[in-house]
């Protein structure tokens, strides 16, 4: 954090709003670091549109979100934090707890912001924004639903026996994904679950579990994001590649100045990564594309929203 921000908390920026004119006076808002600002802002400013919100992220010394943990009691009206759950949330750690109990303290409850980019129907929209073609041709749905059943119990056993079996998280990742030529994607997922799964999973553990909504079809929700998200990108760059493929054949094939006609599709096109990013920029205008527990984690952070638009209103 910088000098400023270690020595400032709620009452220094409601002390700072005082004499500013009502049009004037913003609410601050920290996160983990610059990437989040869209996400955030986007619910902010979408839910408490009358308000100015100033959302930073800590500008020199420590980063992320353990600089955060460290202000928690700082936090008020006037001066409010934002952070990805990791596993907190799902764990019910101390630091969760504190997350929950506090209106001020705003939190992802799936792992982190980069699950929200990897919901199913999100993920269809970037390959069309991707390759212009209306075609996303792979069934994410179905992918991540098979993809979170197998790895579910394997990563169960690895959030119950946490501080013990990292491995077992990265055994979730090292595998390798094949696009088919079906636009099915397989993988060497049941053997890596196969050989690392202990068939130590408690009942009670699990249920605890799921109760706080980490079920087996929707557990890619709980993965570590940035690398669930690497993987996702591994996919989309070869799909898209895919397409942009064919439909440059198309071009070439129907045009009568082809070469001119290929490179004005290939200009107009942009990267998965940049287009993936487009969702924290419209992540309430995408609320449609929720489902299931995605969906009841979106409206959880909604209404931690406004719920504190209400005690901003009454103050």
């Amino acid at each position: 954090m910088s000098s400023l921000q270690e020595n400032t908390n709620n009452s220094f920026f409601k002390g700072s709003q005082e004499y500013k004119p009502k049009e004037d006076q913003e609410i601050s808002v920290w996160v983990e670091n610059e990437e989040d600002v869209p996400f955030w802002f986007s619910f902010f400013n979408g839910l408490i549109p009358n308000t100015r919100f100033n959302i930073t992220a800590p500008s020199t010394g420590e980063r992320g979100k353990q600089s955060l943990i460290k202000h928690f009691d700082s936090v008020g009206t006037d001066l409010v934090i934002c952070l990805d759950s990791d596993y907190d949330y799902i764990l019910q750690t101390e630091i969760g707890i504190q997350m929950q109990d506090s209106p001020y303290i705003f939190q992802t409850y799936v792992y982190a912001i980069e699950n929200f980019r990897c919901i199913p129907r999100n993920l269809e929209k970037v390959v069309v924004q991707a390759t212009l073609d209306s075609n996303p041709k792979c069934d994410f749905e179905q992918f991540l639903a098979k993809y979170s059943t197998i790895v579910y119990s394997l990563f169960l056993e690895f959030l119950e026996n946490k501080e013990s079996d990292m491995e077992k998280l990265s055994s979730i990742f090292n595998l390798i994904f094949k696009l088919e030529n079906d636009y099915s994607i397989t993988s060497n997922l049941e053997q890596i679950v196969e050989r690392e799964f202990q068939n130590s999973l408690s009942q009670s553990f699990e249920e605890k579990i799921e109760n706080l909504g980490c079920v087996p079809t929707e557990c890619y929700l709980f993965l570590r994001g940035h690398d669930l998200e690497r993987k996702i990108i591994e996919i989309l760059r070869e799909l898209c590649g895919r397409i942009t493929g064919l439909k440059k054949r198309e071009i070439g094939q129907a045009s009568t100045n082809p070469t001119e006609d290929i490179v004005a599709y290939q200009n107009k096109l942009r990267a998965v990564e940049a287009v993936l990013l487009d969702t924290d920029v419209y992540i309430l205008q995408k609320k449609s594309l929720f489902t299931g527990k995605a969906l009841e984690f979106f409206e959880k952070i909604e209404n931690d929203i406004l719920v504190y638009k209400m005690e901003l209103e009454n103050n």
